[in-house]
């Protein structure tokens, strides 16, 4: 695996998505709430909720779905700007494996399981799939500049649908690559930008239901459609007035569908596309986000400004439950239904996924149900990004108020998928810096002196010259960091691709 940067793209130059930022590690422990008893119609039940970290403290988790054999994959946008996709054990909590995802921008809003034991997302005008055997990461069908897909599901005829909400369309592919065809929405024009968001499945008659908003602006005449494995799209009027709809889900013969705006869920009738019902969350501004279909023949939804995760059964939609997330502040985002009877949630300002324990037991050693060791993510420590490391620098006076500044080469930056011990990570010794460069017929390679900076608990290595340095046309710089100096909080040691090499004046990193 290699990382490769020009320009101004480079991961350490990526914007931070979220409002998470700790000067130190969160702790590993997971931490439960205490169990709310709810009545779903059917049985008394005791839910909790727990939260298990992801590998990368320092980002921001976003899209989840289940795999084929259960487990949970989550996408996570670190604050380096790079994307990974990594893959968790509902069991244990552990996180079993991280893989780069090349892309930028929006990053990975959504992802599903296809039938070919791929994991699909979208990312900056393409589709990608992850082989979930071989972790193999690859682009498979691009899509025209400006058109942003957003959501994408698993259709009932097998193909993967997204939606595009640049160019207000529904795109089809199959597990091939091979893109089937692109949808317009009736109401799209110059005049009227209708962006579709997320979409999915309906089981029931075999078509698929997606949300819109007008001129991308989410609360904006919260619409939703309609398209059939043929293409054909019809289009419903939602709300009367400004709303939101930004979460799905069939149930019960019914669609469910969120509005964070009026802090609503709206029942509809998938038959005509009206509004058979409105409900709200005792708790005001809750900020419905996401919603699903999940066990017990219960509903799931996220409440991302009440922080709190809501449950109905659609016997008895007004009698909401309302469950607390431990994190303040957390903001649960998307929602899915696991295999192993119990719900999962990303969490937007928390590099946590979040457990309903539906199934009277979390995963071993999440602080509820059954066990209550905190887990242990079994991953080793890798190299997840490599940039150089710049400074902006003033220079001369300042002129009429403006100052003149330039960016000059400070040294590398390293981020890791998790902390590092930190004896070993400000340990010198661990790391070398060379440059090479022609030498009459042969190279010559002599060392370049750096200091390390590290804070204890980050992910982030900075390798700072302590030299003005002067780098030649042609030559090259090698990073290379030592994988038995390396090791995180556990002693497990850095695997994976540890030496990079950065042309001076190319500015490009592999």
């Amino acid at each position: 695996m290699s990382w490769q940067l020009a320009g101004g793209n480079w991961p350490g130059r990526g914007k931070r998505r979220g409002r998470w930022g700790s000067d130190g590690r969160p702790a590993r422990r997971c931490r439960p709430v205490l169990g709310v008893e709810a009545l779903d119609g059917r049985q008394l039940l005791s839910v909790a909720v727990v939260e298990v970290p992801v590998a990368n403290p320092a980002g921001t988790v976003d899209a989840l779905t289940v795999g084929l054999n259960g487990e949970i994959w989550y996408s996570e946008t670190l604050d380096t700007g790079a994307n990974v996709l990594g893959e968790i054990n509902p069991a244990t909590g552990a996180v079993i494996a991280q893989y780069q995802v090349n892309t930028s921008g929006i990053g990975i809003t959504g992802l599903a399981a296809g039938p070919d034991n791929g994991i699909w997302f979208t990312e900056t005008n393409a589709i990608g799939r992850l082989d979930a055997t071989t972790g193999q990461v690859t682009s498979v069908t691009s899509l025209a500049p400006g058109d942003v897909p957003q959501d994408i599901t698993l259709g009932p005829d097998n193909n993967l649908w997204f939606t595009i909400s640049g160019t207000g369309k529904i795109g089809e592919i199959n597990t091939s690559g091979t893109l089937i065809g692109e949808f317009s929405l009736p109401s799209y024009s110059a005049a009227n930008l209708t962006a579709p968001g997320v979409i999915t499945s309906d089981p029931t008659n075999g078509t698929l239901w997606f949300s819109e908003s007008l001129n991308g602006l989410m609360g904006h005449f919260g619409r939703i459609g309609e398209i059939t494995t043929a293409g054909q799209v019809t289009e419903f009027p939602g709300q009367v007035g400004p709303s939101s709809s930004t979460g799905l889900a069939m149930d019960d013969g019914s669609l469910w569908v969120t509005d964070g705006r009026d802090n609503l869920i709206d029942q509809i009738n998938p038959a005509t596309g009206a509004i058979t019902g409105q409900f709200s969350p005792p708790t005001g501004n809750s900020l419905p986000y996401d919603i699903t279909a999940g066990p017990n023949q219960n509903l799931y939804f996220t409440e991302q400004g009440g922080n709190q995760i809501g449950m109905f059964n659609p016997s008895n939609p007004s009698a909401i439950t309302e469950i607390p997330v431990p994190t303040p502040g957390a903001a649960p985002y998307q929602i899915v239904a696991g295999d192993d009877g119990n719900v999962w949630f990303s969490e937007l300002n928390h590099p946590a996924i979040g457990v309903v324990e539906v199934s009277g037991h979390g995963p071993t050693g999440s602080g509820g149900g059954q066990g209550g060791s905190s887990p242990t993510p079994t991953v080793a420590p890798t190299i997840v990004a490599a940039a150089p490391l710049d400074l902006t620098v003033p220079v001369g006076k300042p002129h009429k108020g403006k100052v003149k500044t330039r960016t000059q080469f400070e040294g590398f930056q390293l981020t890791f998928n998790e902390a590092l011990d930190p004896s070993r990570a400000e340990n010198a010794a661990n790391y070398t810096v060379l440059y090479t460069k022609r030498g009459g017929r042969k190279p010559v390679t002599k060392p370049v002196p750096f200091r390390v900076a590290y804070t204890p608990g980050a992910t982030v290595v900075d390798l700072i010259l302590t030299s003005k340095q002067t780098f030649a046309k042609g030559g090259k710089l090698t990073v290379n960091a030592t994988p038995s100096g390396i090791a995180d909080v556990s002693g497990d040691l850095l695997t994976g691709t540890n030496t990079f090499t950065i042309l001076p004046k190319a500015r490009r990193l592999t």
